[in-house]
């Protein structure tokens, strides 16, 4: 697991190892153990390593024996063995144990279909020496993140993080309006655009093909949609069987990623995606350590639950507790994360990357599993919803107004929050109405934070072309890939990959097999979810595997309670960060957030979710204009 960069100019032209360098520097807490910058006509390559597999010789950028082909790779390869056998049976000479020379060797032979034999998250670019050309490639998922930007007189320029580009000096740290606008709205960034102007991300499944002198071409090795399609088709086991074969490959996934030279451990939250992991892994043999966070607060703490599913399991189990009670802990998430970020969940995410990784370098996870077996209760929203947006408006009308005066609350997502937000939906349709329910702000509240963004921000764009992708799959499908599309890859695993990497902790998540996904795509929704309960066939797999007060423990999701922290311990910060002055520096409408913060502080309403977006946001710009992240480098 590392960081990665690197800048193509002109043949005639050889960055400057010191600028690579600081491009690096800025990667360090994505791989603390080691450096390697390669430099020569016309390319500047950077990596920062996390050492997992190899630790004497997988160090990068790596060459072929012949000098040509230069690679820098971020992630992990977990069927690498397989591979290697296959590539040496067919004459290729490996000098390495890595999974970085693997890659390395069956691009060079096989190029990027091999990609498609390769079970693992990666982000990589591979330079051709010969061709003058660079590749950048991102994995089918989007686990691991990619950000470029090309300018026709410099060339183009790549890193792991967004932040890092513009202090390589090829664009001004400039703030994309319409990227913010989105953040506000659903508190992430979706699609290929970053938090700053003209800098991009490379797509999940997507490639980048580079020349100096000619425009990037861009295509995709593995298309999501395409990919559901063939799984549909494929899909016709009988029903004994979808069960094997699901418990089959989730064992195979685990025991790929029980593979490290460095110590391993896992997550438990007590609910049954990530205990079903742990005790996968230690059905396999392995020692398990585990890690939970708690909260003082008992509406979100779920420590004990944790604490009881070790003890059935006997895995060693770790607990801290997530107590975020100064204004420099949240300001160190907030510079951490690269780019605005507000998934409350972050914040016990990051502290539980932080309490694991002073024990191991690697963690398996859970995540996945929602997405893959249809888990949130949005999905029941939806179902639901079929039948509410067809009652008439003047019924309909009235009860929103009832269900907006009920009083609201500080604790975790209540009743009174989701009948709220199952409200805000109608009259809209259904793709639409489930993109609703993750809004913070919608069309109208986003105006009157920067109004003159009014006209040109629709923050249901994203998930209704994602709506239209899925065209010909089944109601619960199309859901599901919507969710793939943006709120899983934007929002859960950019979190998965800051609040880890944040801390060198590599991550690994085996409900994210490229198998498991084809399996689950095209199995019957049966084996997916009830109208009242998801993930039907997980729970029959785990039966075997885990107490019964773990199959009947309801999802709950691993949230923090942002809302009374504001009120209490973040008070000082949230006065001073919502200061009229601060918020006009970000850009954004001080009123209206004065508005808001007096009915959050008063205990008026609550608004917990939205004020803790603006908070991040201020957070992160504060951090960017006055640490000298982005101070000026000449390429």
């Amino acid at each position: 697991m590392c960081g990665i960069c690197g800048y193509v100019a002109g043949p005639e032209r050889t960055p400057d190892a010191e600028i690579i360098a600081a491009m690096c520097g800025m990667l360090a807490h994505r791989g603390p153990d080691a450096r390697g910058i390669y430099t020569d006509a016309g390319i500047g390559l950077g990596h920062q390593r996390l050492k997992v597999i190899d630790l004497a010789t997988g160090d990068q950028p790596m060459s072929d024996t012949t000098g040509r082909y230069y690679l820098v790779f971020n992630g992990e390869v977990y069927n690498y063995r397989e591979l290697r056998d296959e590539l040496t049976a067919s004459g290729s000479v490996f000098r390495t144990q890595s999974d970085t020379e693997v890659l390395l060797y069956g691009l060079i032979r096989h190029g990027l279909d091999f990609l498609r034999r390769v079970n693992g998250m990666f982000a990589l670019a591979l330079w051709d020496k010969a061709e003058r050309t660079l590749t950048l490639v991102r994995d089918r998922f989007g686990v691991k993140p990619l950000y470029w930007l090309h300018t026709p007189a410099l060339g183009l320029v790549f890193a792991s993080e967004a932040s890092v580009i513009p202090a390589s000096s090829l664009c001004p740290p400039e703030i994309d309006r319409s990227a913010l606008g989105l953040y506000l709205a659903l508190s992430y960034i979706p699609g290929e655009q970053s938090i700053f102007r003209n800098v991009k991300r490379l797509l999940p499944g997507q490639w980048l093909r580079y020349t100096h002198g000619k425009s990037p071409a861009t295509g995709v090795w593995w298309n999501l949609s395409d990919e559901w399609r063939l799984s549909m088709e494929n899909g016709k086991a009988a029903d004994g069987q979808w069960a094997e074969a699901f418990l089959s490959i989730l064992e195979d996934a685990v025991r790929q990623r029980l593979h490290s030279d460095v110590p391993l451990g896992a997550f438990l939250s007590g609910g049954i995606d990530s205990s079903t992991i742990a005790a996968l892994m230690k059905r396999q043999g392995a020692a398990v350590r585990t890690y939970t966070m708690a909260f003082k607060d008992k509406s979100y703490n779920e420590a004990e639950q944790a604490r009881e599913t070790a003890l059935a399991i006997g895995t060693e189990h770790f607990e801290g507790l997530a107590d975020i009670s100064s204004a420099d802990g949240i300001l160190d998430i907030a510079r951490r994360l690269d780019e605005p970020f507000a998934d409350t969940s972050v914040i016990p995410t990051d502290a539980l990357c932080k309490m694991a990784r002073e024990h191991v370098t690697v963690a398996l996870s859970g995540d996945g599993a929602d997405e893959l077996l249809a888990g949130y209760v949005t999905l029941q929203a939806d179902a639901l919803y079929q039948y509410a947006r067809h009652m008439p408006g003047f019924l309909f009308r009235p009860l929103r107004r009832l269900i907006n005066a009920l009083p609201d609350n500080h604790g975790k997502v209540n009743t009174v929050f989701r009948l709220k937000q199952f409200a805000s939906a109608y009259p809209r349709d259904s793709a639409d109405a489930h993109a609703s329910w993750r809004l913070l702000f919608d069309r109208e509240n986003l105006g009157r934070i920067f109004p003159e963004e009014t006209g040109l921000l629709n923050p249901f764009e994203p998930f209704r072309a994602a709506w239209n992708e899925s065209e010909g799959l089944s109601e619960l499908d199309r859901m599901l890939f919507v969710d793939y599309k943006t709120w899983f890859v934007d929002d859960i695993l950019v979190k998965a990959d800051r609040a880890s990497m944040g801390h060198g902790l590599e991550l690994r998540s085996p409900f994210l097999d490229y198998r498991l996904f084809a399996l689950c795509a095209g199995m019957p929704a049966r084996y997916k979810r009830t109208l009242r309960q998801g993930k039907i066939i997980l729970r029959h797999t785990a039966r075997n595997l885990l107490p019964g007060f773990v199959l009947a423990h309801p999802k709950t999701g691993f949230n923090a309670p942002v809302a009374g922290w504001l009120c209490n311990e973040w008070r000082d910060v949230a006065e001073d960060v919502f200061s009229p002055s601060s918020v006009t520096a970000g850009g954004l409408e001080p009123r209206t957030v004065a508005k808001l913060w007096q009915e959050h502080a008063s205990g008026k309403r609550n608004h917990g979710f939205q004020l803790f977006a603006l908070l991040m946001y201020l957070l992160w710009h504060r951090s960017l204009t006055d640490s000298g992240r982005n101070s000026t480098l000449h390429l």
